[in-house]
């Protein structure tokens, strides 16, 4: 397969792949991927390199949007706290990185010590880990990665009730992170339970429209996350329980019209 065109920073489309009738894998690259990451890498000898994303529907390439983070180095992996907001979407997804292969051994013991199994968000758990056993990390202002979306993916047809508890292990880990760097404050907390609410919302939309849940077990789904004292806690103290009460009439009445 040739090499995709090289996109703009503001997110210009390849003409490779704005047709949804070609052949492609779920994911693909810049030309320049690898050289680009790896440069970066080698210039300031960085733990993690992350550039950007772009990401199209499968059904209609021409609805897409882009995720990049900032130009950015830091030698003290902490002061990523200052800018969390405009990086932690980047380390969501295992890919669009390059990290040292020594860091990766230093991951692969720390979690052998302290295991921790989910199936949701088992990237942003690892790459959580990257940034807590890393030292400095680089940022590139591009979408060099290039992910399809498909509606039948596997993230929207895993659920269950216990789904919603992955989601509490990536905020957990996240506070955890936040308060090693002692950058665990006001806003950070705001915007990790924003990324958890999130979360949320999207069990109980992929919950209503499932096609392999009966109804009880699409009800189970919105009850566990409603009587979860953690959630309810975290949910509270950030302002959110009227929004996350919002969503589950919309979820019940989506659960409803589909019944009738």
């Amino acid at each position: 397969m040739k090499p995709v065109k090289k996109i703009t920073r503001s997110g210009e489309f390849p003409d490779s792949i704005k047709s949804s009738k070609i052949s492609l894998p779920s994911d693909t690259f810049h030309k320049d991927f690898l050289k680009e990451l790896y440069e970066a890498g080698i210039k300031n000898d960085a733990d993690i390199v992350v550039a950007g994303s772009l990401m199209f529907q499968n059904e209609n390439p021409e609805i897409r949007g882009t995720r990049c983070p900032p130009d950015f180095f830091v030698d003290n992996v902490s002061k990523i706290g200052y800018i969390l907001q405009s990086v932690y979407g980047c380390f969501r997804p295992m890919w669009g990185k390059l990290f040292k292969v020594s860091v990766i051994n230093k991951q692969r013991v720390y979690r052998e010590k302290r295991p921790i199994k989910i199936f949701n968000g088992a990237d942003t758990l690892f790459c959580l880990d990257m940034l807590r056993l890393s030292n400095s990390v680089v940022g590139i202002n591009k979408a060099l990665y290039y992910y399809r979306m498909r509606k039948d993916s596997l993230y929207k047809k895993s659920i269950d009730k216990t789904r919603y508890s992955n989601y509490k292990v990536i905020y957990d880990e996240s506070k955890k992170l936040l308060l090693k760097w002692d950058k665990f404050n006001a806003v950070t907390s705001r915007f990790i339970s924003m990324v958890l609410y999130y979360s949320l919302k999207d069990c109980m939309d992929i919950a209503a429209n499932a096609t392999n849940l009966s109804i009880k077990e699409k009800i189970e789904v919105i009850e566990a996350i409603l009587s979860d004292e953690m959630i309810n806690e975290v949910i509270r103290k950030n302002g959110l329980l009227n929004n996350l009460f919002s969503d589950i009439q919309i979820s019940l009445n989506t659960i409803v019209k589909k019944c009738s």
